[in-house]
């Protein structure tokens, strides 16, 4: 977008794609996660994503691809470990 408004170069070959994929249930964080390996597997670039999960904040989608028992969690007021198995249950106890 930088490059578009300025006309400057802001990427490289180095550059990667940032993204972030709100869903609207965790549940679909699993097939995101799958879909973001396989997109990752045949990209030319290197893919920094974020699963947005609602009410809850933000993973990032290799953590969550790992299958790790607690993932950290970004959201507006905080950077917090907490269980993926809450996480997965939208922040249901």
């Amino acid at each position: 977008m930088w490059e578009f408004l300025t006309g400057a170069r802001y990427t490289s070959a180095d550059s990667d794609l940032d993204l972030v994929m709100d869903l609207p249930d965790a549940c679909l964080a699993d097939p995101a996660a799958s879909f973001l390996a396989h997109a990752q597997a045949i990209s030319p670039w290197s893919l920094d994503a974020e699963l947005s999960f609602p009410r809850i904040g933000d993973v990032h989608w290799k953590e969550w691809h790992s299958g790790a028992e607690t993932v950290l969690v970004k959201s507006l007021d905080a950077v917090k470990l907490f269980p993926r198995a809450w996480v997965a249950r939208g922040g249901v106890p």
